[in-house]
């Protein structure tokens, strides 16, 4: 007897949203704190997924900085803050758990 196959349930608890924005992390790693420059592929309100050169270690805590594109004034400019862990890597594709995030002046 031939069974079809089921699709496979998808894992994520919320929806991610492509999005195309240069971003900047920060990883502390051993004694050393190391910033580099990445590109956005996807966020949601729990996870972003950036493509990186160098994609920082899975299980690293992360510092995310996204210029914010809409200016509050002429002036004032904003960053979206992320702080979180990451959890997978593929390739140069990092994804990322997001813990805690927050809008600063940039």
């Amino acid at each position: 007897m031939v069974s079809e196959a089921q699709p496979i349930a998808e894992k994520r608890s919320a929806a991610r949203y492509p999005a195309e924005a240069l971003l900047s992390f920060s990883v502390h790693h051993e004694q050393e704190v190391v910033t580099a420059g990445a590109r956005l592929v996807n966020i949601s309100n729990t996870g972003i997924l950036f493509q990186a050169e160098n994609s920082p270690p899975v299980g690293s805590k992360i510092e995310l900085r996204i210029p914010w594109p809409v200016r509050v004034t002429q002036i004032f400019t904003m960053n979206l803050a992320i702080t979180g862990w990451v959890v997978r890597r593929q390739g140069n594709h990092t994804a990322v758990k997001i813990d805690r995030y927050d809008f600063e002046a940039a």
